[in-house]
């Protein structure tokens, strides 16, 4: 079963659930390349890390009575230009009939979302590293209507110009984990909270910032700090 409560590190989900996996892009820290690399020819990871779609996996959120936050294709790359729509569509539909439940969705193509009308239930997030992917939060605007927009800065590999992100409703900051760990500097990271806008940062910033790591969500959800 691949919907897995509790059982990793990403720490601002409940779950992760990756109906769809694999990616064609090629981004050096990426951690889900490696796992599914390592396991290629499993039943998790049947294609490697080829964009696959796994529509048994469909119907895992709608086991699920107790109403959790759930990180989408964690596993993968839901909105690369290669996904079929038809892809997209199968899981957008499981989020629409499963209210109880939060999804969240992150991608490096966010312009991907404003194809879709999406439900109160789904918050929308961008991977930015640095001021070069700035861009990507502009096109995260743009999507209308939404109750959460967020941009995880995980890994935080440049420093980020706040005007990118202010409208966002949510910031995720981390370093870069694995072999070539990397910590961002406190130079890149203290502006950011100057934005006014919940901050949630990952365990491997306590090397460089604090001791306890914020935990902060956006809106009525910011109630662990």
């Amino acid at each position: 079963m691949n919907f897995q409560r509790g059982k990793d590190s990403i720490g601002w989900c409940d779950a992760t659930w990756s109906p769809v996996t694999g990616c064609l892009n090629d981004c050096s820290y990426c951690y889900a390349r490696k796992i599914a690399t390592r396991f290629a020819g499993s039943k998790a990871f049947p294609n490697g890390f080829e964009p696959t779609f796994h529509p048994e996996r469909l119907e895992e959120p709608c086991k699920v009575k107790k109403p959790s936050k759930i990180f989408v294709c964690s596993m993968g790359e839901l909105f690369g230009p290669w996904v079929p729509r038809e892809w997209q569509e199968a899981v957008l539909k499981v989020i629409e009939e499963n209210p109880q439940h939060i999804f969240q969705l992150l991608t490096k193509f966010p312009k991907g979302y404003q194809q879709y009308i999406w439900p109160m239930n789904a918050w929308v997030g961008a991977t930015v590293t640095c001021d070069l992917d700035g861009w990507r939060c502009g096109e995260l605007l743009d999507v209308r209507g939404m109750p959460v927009r967020f941009v995880s800065a995980e890994p935080l590999l440049g420093a980020l110009t706040g005007t990118f992100l202010w409208g966002l409703d949510w910031l995720i900051i981390g370093g870069q984990s694995g072999q070539k760990k990397f910590y961002p500097p406190k130079a890149w990271i203290e502006p950011l909270y100057q934005l006014g806008i919940p901050i949630f940062e990952k365990d491997n910033l306590c090397k460089v910032w604090c001791n306890k790591p914020k935990r902060e969500f956006p809106g009525r959800y910011s109630c662990q700090g």
